[in-house]
């Protein structure tokens, strides 16, 4: 499926037809997407995250009793509960989610060609046989950062109130998008030679970004760390090794 999909990309890239180019870029995507809406429930350990949620949403009257189940990740889960209610299909989720990962890993290759030459094809390359699996098992840190990498393209062209916009999307999706956004940020604010080091527009962004981690519950920050010292850490460690596809 990943060299079909790449080979697909390919004919993208060297066609200059707008129609035909849409159409591979289509089949480029679809095989991927469909492979993780039609996989089986061993693959992934993060399939949990939709399987019961979505046996709660069934049984729940309304979001907000559904959204008491949870402490945050409040998109994500609104999500879930919204696709039950509308389509009551794991494979539809499932195929959702990976619609909108790999869209977002499309936008941001022929994005970046634009802006630094690079190869869309060789970056989906890198994408489906490196990033691809883990994807298949931290499903919300995947969504969650491939949100963040649209923003940064968003940031570079100085489409500051979008950048905002996915950021917070992003956080509320899986707040672990938060350790990719903020070194985007500082590395655009401390390094971008074309203009000041901080202008007035650079600390809105970053004030907003900083904002949007408030709605970031304390105790999250510390599970970034606990992975050090808790043993059930550790052993997800070990299963995401054996069930990442």
């Amino acid at each position: 499926v990943f060299f079909i999909s790449i080979f697909f990309l390919y004919l993208f890239e060297r066609r200059q037809n707008r129609r035909n180019r849409f159409f591979f870029l289509f089949l480029a995507a679809i095989g991927p997407i469909l492979l993780a809406g039609l996989r089986a429930d061993s693959v992934g350990m993060d399939i949990e995250y939709v399987s019961r949620p979505m046996k709660w949403a069934k049984g729940a009257s309304d979001i907000n009793v559904f959204l008491k189940y949870f402490d945050g990740e409040f998109l994500f889960y609104s999500f879930i509960y919204l696709f039950t209610k509308l389509f009551n299909s794991q494979a539809i989720v499932l195929f959702t989610i990976h619609l909108i990962i790999i869209s977002n890993w499309l936008f941001f290759l022929f994005q970046s060609k634009k802006i630094f030459n690079i190869s869309i094809c060789f970056g989906y390359a890198i994408a489906l046989f490196y990033l691809y699996n883990q994807s298949l098992t931290v499903m919300r840190q995947s969504i969650a950062v491939s949100l963040t990498l649209s923003s940064l393209i968003f940031l570079i062209k100085k489409k500051y109130i979008k950048f905002v916009i996915l950021t917070i999307a992003s956080t509320m999706l899986h707040t672990s998008s938060i350790i990719v956004a903020i070194p985007i940020l500082f590395f655009y604010c401390f390094f971008n030679e074309s203009q000041h080091i901080i202008n007035e527009k650079k600390k809105v962004v970053f004030g907003l970004i900083f904002f949007s981690a408030a709605f970031i519950p304390a105790t999250t920050y510390i599970s970034f760390f606990s992975v050090y010292f808790d043993q059930k850490y550790s052993d997800r460690i070990v299963q995401y090794g054996s069930n990442s596809g």
